[in-house]
Order: structure tokens, then C-alpha cells, then sequence
């Protein structure tokens, strides 16, 4: 009996540290890049023209 709860402990622990262990904060590689775009707003005044870029870093963080 004992042989078994212990083989049940072990198991139940090994499974928590695995399933632990993968845990990934970050994104998923392929939203990491740079992106660029172009935004142009029509104004009673004009049209208002900008050009933006941005960088997606692995961890999530925005440059």
C-alpha cells in the first residue's frame, strides 16, 4: 500500500513540474517582425498623411 501511494506522489509531482515547465510567456515566433504602415485622414482642412513602424520582439514588448 504504501509502494503505491508513494508511486502515486511521485507521478502526480513529476506531472505538476512538467506541465509547469512549459509555460511560455513570450508570443509565438511568427508575430515577431517589424511592421510598417501608412494612414492617411481626410480633414475639412486637407488630407493628413503619416507613416508608421513598429517592432514585435519575441517577448511580446513593442519598440
Amino acid at each position: 500500500m504504501k509502494t503505491i501511494l508513494k508511486t502515486i506522489i511521485i507521478t502526480i509531482m513529476i506531472c505538476a513540474f512538467v506541465s509547469c515547465s512549459k509555460q511560455n510567456y513570450g508570443i509565438d515566433s511568427k508575430y515577431a517582425g517589424t511592421y510598417k504602415g501608412n494612414a492617411s485622414v481626410n480633414t475639412s482642412s486637407g488630407t493628413i498623411e503619416c507613416e508608421g513602424v513598429f517592432t514585435v520582439n519575441s517577448d511580446g514588448s513593442v519598440k
